[in-house]
């Protein structure tokens, strides 16, 4: 696992950082305990975990997704403390 601090820029919401770093929304949201969107001149911790990461494709859902990097479906839960996707989204497979 790799921790870098960043900080945040004026343009900044956690989906561009989450975009820009190639990191889950969710990764940075609990690791930074944000209980709001960020603010120029935070500083956050950015941890990548030594999984590889996904970008959800148009009509994909948490099976397909499962299917296509053959992964159980509750152990895709658990990793990325959701239980549905939608495009766009990045998780860990």
């Amino acid at each position: 696992m790799k921790e870098i601090f960043y900080r945040v820029i004026k343009e900044d919401s956690v989906t561009l950082i989450s975009d820009k770093f190639n990191l889950p929304s969710i990764t940075i949201i609990e690791d930074n305990h944000l209980k709001k969107e960020v603010e120029e001149g935070d500083i956050l911790v950015l941890r990548k975990e030594d999984r590889q990461v996904y970008k959800v494709g148009v009509k994909e859902t948490i099976e397909t997704v499962c299917k296509k990097f053959n992964i159980e479906k509750e152990e895709f839960i658990k990793l990325n403390k959701i239980d549905y996707v939608f495009y766009g989204l990045l998780v860990y497979v």
